[in-house]
């Protein structure tokens, strides 16, 4: 996947049957599947590879336990099956965690519910007891059904004692139930361009590349690179909240999506962390939202607001929805006192859906859908709405909707293809693990690289140099040999796209000066950057780094 080659493959070429705008999630599966289906695809997006709202997620693969509430039990049915399916094709990536959901009534809230569900409303409310494990009863059975038996259990407040401390004392009890947890969401994105790319060397995938439409065609301009004129025979905006405005930069008038937008913050909490384990809590909140709160990296990662937003990138209010996510886990954990001045960064995001007319984002459908319109240049699929969990079925459908205009397309199966190092996996955990340490790599750091990439073995050919063995960071680990592979094969260009996509730890607290200094030289050696790039990249990263923090004076320590 090396820059250079691939806008040479388009200088060589510029017919494609499909360009895909958008490198998120679903873009990123669509351009695997297309490309494992013989088809020559582009896939582009004007910042680097999964950088928007899939960026910002919860990190979960899950079966959307809440969709329940509304009575979409066929989303939760394929979100489960998609999930359980994760379990097997990226089980170096995705594995099953706990979550806990505590609840300090028994009835609370089954009135309600049945209104909800009878008038398909979704009325905020209280879930006691006694809703709760209907609700996870519910989901074991369909859960069940997806081929996976991980029955749900009832914990009294005794029992939930022993299993998580600190919490408050008007809990009563809590329902336990199996879900899946996404180590590296990012990765695995980049995976699924590294699939397509294998599967079909003819496909192309440029991140940092803009486009614009004239009376030849569309053009698309790659950073530091030539305009390049291409011909697809259909376009597919993939661009999540951004469909419209894409959509109008191809000369069409939509209103196909509406946003929910949400802040997940990371805290140094040590405490907390501790108490929390491998373990998931999924609780309510005042207002009868819902948030998570897990151990990452050690430290707690936590969200989400989920609020219905007007624009596309989103009115982001950090002291709003900082103090919210906050003030909700400190009343579930009065001892942890948790203040702003914890918070070490966060991630903010806009989620689209198909436009409908709704209050709170509780009430928007989270259905996937494509939308077919017709550009001077030909036909445009637009991807609505859809959820991380789904975006291989997602990818599914919008190939069998291109099969009407690409009569040659036969969509390959995708439902049980292993996605990037889960090929073999864990069959050949133990030759990875030998090989690097033939190649010199210590045994305890040989473990974390296979358990980060699993089967993929590209990174063997830069660990062969004193500079490829590198520790640039000892905990948590990062290797020369890693920022090598991530500039060279994963088109890294920027400094952020190394702290926040390609080196998942990275996102959890800033890092050291001196380890961004010594990954600005690593990077300027291979992305030829002079002195007065080498700053600029520093400067846009600390920049970056701030905004993921809370502004001095913005809240209360």
């Amino acid at each position: 996947m090396k820059r250079d080659q691939m806008i040479d493959a388009v200088l060589a070429n510029n017919r494609f049957d499909v360009l895909i705008i958008g490198a998120g999630i679903n873009g990123c599966a669509l351009f695997r599947q297309l490309s494992l289906s013989s088809l020559r695809c582009l896939l582009i997006d004007r910042n680097d590879f999964s950088a928007g709202t899939s960026a910002a997620s919860s990190r979960m693969a899950h079966g959307g336990l809440r969709y329940l509430e509304g009575g979409n039990f066929a989303l939760v049915q394929e979100s489960l099956a998609e999930r359980n399916r994760l379990f097997r094709n990226a089980s170096h990536l995705v594995r099953p965690v706990e979550v806990i959901i505590p609840y300090s009534t028994r009835v609370a809230g089954l009135v309600t519910a049945a209104l909800n569900l009878l008038t398909n409303q979704k009325r905020s409310h209280r879930r006691g007891g006694l809703l709760v494990h209907i609700g996870l009863t519910l989901y074991d059975s369909f859960s069940s059904r997806s081929g996976t038996s991980l029955p749900h259990r009832r914990l009294g407040r005794k029992a939930l004692d022993r299993l998580l401390s600190g919490l408050n004392e008007a809990i009563i009890g809590a329902g336990v139930y199996t879900d899946g947890l996404v180590l590296h969401p990012e990765r695995l994105a980049l995976e699924l361009i590294q699939d397509g790319v294998r599967a079909n060397p003819d496909c192309v995938a440029l991140n940092y590349c803009e486009f614009s439409q004239n009376d030849q065609g569309i053009v698309i301009r790659p950073e530091h690179g030539p305009e390049l004129l291409i011909a697809p025979r259909v376009v597919v905006n993939a661009t999540g909240p951004s469909v419209d405005r894409v959509n109008s930069k191809l000369g069409l008038k939509t209103s196909h999506v509406m946003g929910s937008q949400g802040l997940h913050l990371v805290l140094d909490a040590p405490n907390l962390a501790k108490a929390l384990g491998d373990r998931i809590v999924y609780f309510e909140t005042e207002d009868g939202r819902l948030c998570l709160a897990y151990q990452l990296a050690g430290h707690v990662f936590t969200g989400t607001t989920d609020q219905l937003t007007g624009t596309p990138e989103g009115e982001r209010d950090f002291t709003r929805d900082a103090a919210y996510i906050l003030g909700n886990l400190n009343r579930l954990f009065p001892q942890a006192n948790l203040r702003c001045k914890q918070i070490t960064s966060s991630s903010f995001g806009v989620r689209a859906f198909a436009a409908v007319s709704a209050e709170t984002a509780a009430s928007v459908p989270r259905d996937h859908g494509v939308v077919q319109d017709t550009s001077k240049h030909g036909p445009v699929l637009s991807m609505v709405g859809g959820k991380w969990t789904t975006f291989r079925s997602f990818a599914d459908d919008t190939s069998k909707v291109l099969t009407t205009h690409l009569p040659d397309l036969n969509p390959r199966d995708t439902r049980d293809i292993p996605i990037g190092g889960a090929r073999d996996w864990p069959t050949v955990r133990g030759i990875r693990l030998n090989r690097l340490q033939q190649l010199g790599i210590t045994a305890a750091n040989a473990e974390i690289l296979v358990s980060r990439y699993g089967s993929d073995d590209r990174i063997d050919s830069f660990l062969g140099s004193p500079e490829g063995k590198e520790e640039i960071q000892a905990d948590p680990l990062l290797l020369g040999g890693e920022l090598a592979m991530f500039f060279e094969l994963e088109q890294a260009r920027t400094l952020s796209d190394i702290f926040y996509r390609r080196w998942s730890p990275g996102f959890v607290k800033p890092p050291k000066e001196t380890v961004i200094a010594r990954i600005a030289d690593i990077a300027a050696k291979h992305l030829r950057w002079d002195e007065p790039m080498r700053r600029r990249q520093q400067d846009a990263l600390r920049t970056e780094m701030n905004i993921r923090l809370p502004r001095v004076g913005e809240m209360p320590n």
